[in-house]
């Protein structure tokens, strides 16, 4: 987002019809129940935000790390954000990155789904649960960051949200 608003502002009359909302999508915890919170028209330069989503970025890559350190294993972070694009681009998609970019908790899955493969074992889904839902804020600590930074905070998946609540 901030890549595109600093195009636009370089030649804002050729953008002068462009109009978007710049958004992002939190995992997030109510208790033991898990979400997606989007939050909306939100400032990319806002220093709070920022602050919170390196700090994210940074604990879910030292989640990664501490778990390639508790396997013994010379695979890398790099080994698996390269694996990841592979898997990808073989299947005709653009080379997805989300463990190169950290973005998401996703990262942290991702991250040891390919660990299991580039070993050829079976998926360890204790580890998967245990690990791939750790670094995630309160619905709580989301939505004050967001509306301090002036945005909107909604739901992504509300009926989803509602059937984990009613099972």
């Amino acid at each position: 987002t901030k890549e595109i608003i600093k195009l636009i502002a370089k030649n804002p009359s050729k953008y002068k019809n462009l109009k978007f909302v710049a958004g992002c999508e939190f995992s997030v915890k109510n208790g033991t129940k898990h979400h997606d919170i989007t939050g909306l028209a939100l400032n990319p330069f806002e220093e709070n935000l920022n602050k919170m989503l390196n700090d994210l970025k940074a604990s879910r890559r030292k989640t990664v790390q501490n778990f390639l350190d508790s396997e013994s294993t010379n695979i890398t972070i790099n080994d698996l954000s390269n694996y990841e694009k592979q898997h990808y681009i073989s299947k005709g998609k653009d080379g997805k990155r989300s463990i190169e970019n950290g973005s998401g908790v996703v990262s942290v899955r991702h991250s040891i789904k390919y660990y299991y493969k580039m070993i050829d074992k079976p998926l360890d889904k204790n580890v998967l649960n245990r690990l791939g839902t750790k670094d995630v804020l309160p619905i709580e600590t989301v939505v004050k960051t967001i509306n301090d930074n002036g945005g909107l905070a909604s739901l992504t998946h509300p009926l989803k949200s509602f059937w984990s609540y009613i099972g």
